[in-house]
């Protein structure tokens, strides 16, 4: 059968031509792709191709350095700019500025921004002390006056004035209204029999 004869040749060459590349030396394979390597590259130690240096960037087919700007240093990841900013400065353009802690603040964990410190909060760029009024106390919360009022108070604008309550109410669980006692129903400012 000529088709059998065929596939058979087929092989046979394909065979023939595997064993001939086998036997040349790696160096040859290697002359060729070394050759296509830029400058300030080097061959991928995984597969085929290359990667630039270190404090380089690959820019179309070749690499070009990495300026890393005055308080910044460089990163060896294949997206961003190629650097980060050290502890204590911000980027802004291509440059890194360094953060201005105001008074009454630190500079957080991760070094790109500040908070006040506790007893003070942010206003227009600065740390104001906290004024607690009387019946109140500090939080750790960042949000509205940086404080609260004591159970059985309730605020009003600036002050903590005390929760008033009607005949047959209680405090409730906030401790900052009240509501009132079973069998009792709310009706405007009392409470009532339904």
């Amino acid at each position: 059968m000529p088709g059998k004869q065929h596939t058979s040749a087929v092989f046979s060459r394909s065979l023939i031509l595997a064993v001939i590349l086998m036997a040349l030396p790696a160096s040859v394979f290697a002359l060729g792709s070394a050759a296509e390597v830029p400058e300030n590259a080097h061959e991928n130690n995984y597969g085929s191709g290359w990667e630039c240096d270190p404090g380089f960037r690959m820019i179309k087919n070749s690499c070009a350095a990495i300026t890393v700007p005055v308080n910044a240093y460089p990163t060896d990841v294949s997206f961003g700019h190629g650097w980060e900013c050290n502890h204590g400065y911000r980027q802004v353009d291509e440059t890194c500025v360094a953060i201005k802690v105001p008074e009454n603040g630190y500079l957080d964990a991760s070094g790109d921004r500040w908070l006040c410190n506790r007893g003070y909060r942010l206003v227009a760029e600065s740390c104001v002390g906290i004024i607690v009024p009387e019946n109140g106390y500090l939080t750790n919360s960042w949000h509205g006056y940086g404080w609260a009022c004591d159970r059985g108070f309730r605020q009003a604008n600036e002050s903590c004035l005390a929760v008033k309550l009607p005949k047959n109410a209680h405090l409730d669980y906030s401790g900052n209204d009240w509501q009132c006692n079973r069998p009792y129903h709310k009706e405007q400012d009392g409470c009532a029999l339904p």
